[in-house]
């Protein structure tokens, strides 16, 4: 446990005692806010599949989220959400908790604010990520795979952590700043994005992430900027096992069936800026990410970057009609963006080490419980497809996706 995270956890109690002690005007038990979302997507490609069966047109593509918040005082507050959430075999097909967290608010005046959140925690992830499953926060169906790889959502969507916000007035500008410390959540889906690969089998466990980010909104929000930086830390356990491998002529050697026990860190950079003209809205993420690996091979691991970024443009054509593009590139291993090197060494595709995208879509909200929304997809490369849906020894280079959703709000 981090020593962020130790010293909030005795911290924590003493600041919730308090808050009852100094507020005298507890909320009434009736004080609750409700909140719910269903969506229902489909998902079509021409080669490949992405959140099912989409070669067959995939239906996996759905949510429903309820929550609730209860102001126990005015600086103390309770809010939890559960969702259920189906997107192929990426996502768990069933309920679980989103979030659920106290939140107890140390600062709340004209200048700004300030407070302590723990539990489990949406994280602090560039533009989008803490407000990814609702269907109407999103700026598109799907998005940007270089910044917001739904393969991975759920080791960066949310952590069992304790976080420390705050926002203040700084003339025109508007800073928001969040850190947060805790422990990634790694589902099986998760792992089966590493062992898959590698032909190996074991256990991942999420040891520590750690979340720094800070926005600003300027000019009454026609300028937003974010600056985002995360680590996490796993630890993989391989199954047991041993095998023998030839190293020469002659010559063979025994070797863990299922790889060599390790920790990977990842430490990722986003920088983020959107810009709001009338109807226009320009938005723009670069994400880099260095993944490191210490094991007990000959080798002693690992270490290569990643390099993703998107440009999208969105035109308001009235208050319940846009449409927008967007461009989004990403490269698996920033030592070799065409993927040759990574050909030669396992055999596979080239083209499992990069995409390029080009998508285009529309969004139509007629009134503020219903959205829908429609894109299409160009697609040159596999590096953001998942291998719990595809075999990506086998996969297409070219593709088309279509992606249509509508969802409800109340």
């Amino acid at each position: 446990m981090s020593l962020f995270t130790s010293h909030c956890n005795k911290l924590l109690p003493a600041a919730l005692a308090m808050s009852f002690l100094l507020q005298p005007d507890i909320a009434r038990a009736d004080d609750w806010n409700w909140h719910g979302y269903i969506s229902q997507g489909a998902i079509y490609t021409t080669k490949n599949e992405f959140f099912g069966n989409s070669e067959d047109v995939s239906w996996d593509f759905n949510s429903v989220i309820g929550g609730v918040s209860w102001d126990a005082t005015k600086r103390l507050r309770f809010s939890a959400q559960a969702i259920y959430r189906q997107a192929g075999e990426t996502s768990p097909d069933k309920v679980y908790t989103d979030y659920a967290m106290i939140d107890f608010n140390l600062i709340d005046n004209l200048q700004g604010q300030m407070g302590i959140r723990a539990g489990r925690i949406k994280n602090p992830y560039g533009f989008f990520t803490d407000t990814r499953d609702i269907a109407a926060n999103r700026s598109s169906v799907l998005l940007p795979e270089s910044v917001y790889y739904d393969s991975l959502r759920d080791v960066f969507h949310t952590s069992d952590s304790i976080s420390l916000y705050g926002s203040w007035y700084w003339g025109q500008h508007l800073i928001q700043v969040d850190a947060l410390s805790g422990k990634p959540l790694f589902t099986e889906a998760s792992a089966n994005e590493f062992t898959i690969p590698l032909g190996i089998k074991g256990d991942f466990e999420g040891k520590d992430a750690r979340i720094f980010r800070i926005m600003t909104e300027s000019y009454g929000g026609k300028l937003r900027l974010a600056y985002t930086r995360a680590e996490t830390l796993v630890k993989f356990t391989p199954d047991p096992g041993t095998r023998e491998i030839t190293v020469s002529p002659g010559v063979t050697m025994t070797a863990p069936l299922n790889g060599y026990p390790g920790k990977t860190r990842t430490k990722i950079n986003i920088w983020s800026i959107e810009f709001n003209y009338g109807q226009w809205q320009f938005t723009s993420e670069i994400l880099d990410w260095n993944l490191r690996r210490k094991d007990s091979s000959p080798r002693g691991g690992t270490e290569y970057d990643s390099l993703g970024m998107y440009g999208s443009i969105h035109y308001r054509i009235n208050p319940q009609l846009q449409v927008y593009i967007r461009r989004d590139i990403l490269y698996r291993n920033t030592d070799d963006k065409d993927g040759e090197k990574y050909a030669a060494a396992t055999g596979n595709p080239a083209h499992n080490q990069y995409a390029f995208d080009t998508t285009v879509g529309v969004k139509f909200e007629p009134d503020d419980h219903w959205h829908l929304a429609l894109e299409a997809h160009h697609v040159r490369g596999t590096a953001w497809l998942s291998y719990n849906d595809n075999d990506l020894s086998q996969a297409s280079k070219k593709w088309t996706m279509i992606a249509a959703e509508v969802s409800y709000r109340f």
